[in-house]
């Protein structure tokens, strides 16, 4: 390995080539690299938290969860 370093050093003309080398290959592979400001992507999850202080489980259920979920039935995949 160190016979290759050495011989690289005193060859300018081969690091200068290896240089542009992989200079033009990283200009190339700016250009073919995709980005997206807001990429697409699905959640596959619903997450809903309600907080109704000072009422029972009872009430809480009819008044909140039973609504929520008869509200959601409209929603298709879920």
């Amino acid at each position: 390995m160190k016979q290759m370093i050495a011989w690289a050093a005193r060859n300018s003309v081969f690091a200068n080539l290896l240089m542009a080398i992989m200079l033009i290959i990283g200009i190339v592979a700016v250009f073919q690299i995709r980005s997206e400001l807001l990429p697409q992507f699905a959640l596959d999850k619903v997450s809903i938290s309600v907080v109704w202080e000072g009422a029972s489980p009872e009430e809480v259920e009819k008044g909140v969860c039973i609504r929520i979920e008869e509200g959601l039935t409209a929603v298709e995949g879920v």
